[in-house]
């Protein structure tokens, strides 16, 4: 198995600019849209410039973030759990996570409740 070089601390920068909602009760309100919603992490930390953002404009109200997963296995995915419940989930290719991530990656960052499940659609920037 290989081991996972991306640093827990690496400096993620996200663009979002699709949005679903799938709503659990009520499917016909389910459905897509466009956005312009960002997220800096820095250290772990949602970054000052995020929290700045207006609401429409700021993707998270998370502060905190926590890499989840097994750290010795070749997946495809890294994965953040925000201190608000969401999760933001970053692909890349098999065994790329072997090496220390640097570049766009497709990125969805998903927050959930008993009655709907809404996902920001973009890419992030991994430095």
């Amino acid at each position: 198995m290989a081991t996972v070089c991306t640093p827990s601390f690496a400096d993620i920068n996200c663009q979002f600019n699709r949005f679903h909602r799938a709503n659990h009760l009520k499917q016909n309100l389910s459905g897509y849209t466009d956005i312009d919603q960002n997220l800096e992490i820095i250290d772990l930390k949602t970054s000052e410039a995020t929290i700045k953002l207006v609401g429409p404009k700021r993707a998270t109200n998370s502060l905190k973030w926590h890499k989840i997963g097994p750290e010795n296995w070749n997946l495809y995915t890294i994965t953040y759990a925000g201190d608000f419940g969401d999760l933001l989930v970053i692909a890349h290719r098999a065994e790329e996570n072997i090496k220390i991530l640097k570049g766009w990656y497709k990125a969805a960052l998903v927050d959930s409740n008993v009655d709907t499940t809404n996902t920001r659609i973009g890419r992030c920037f991994i430095e």
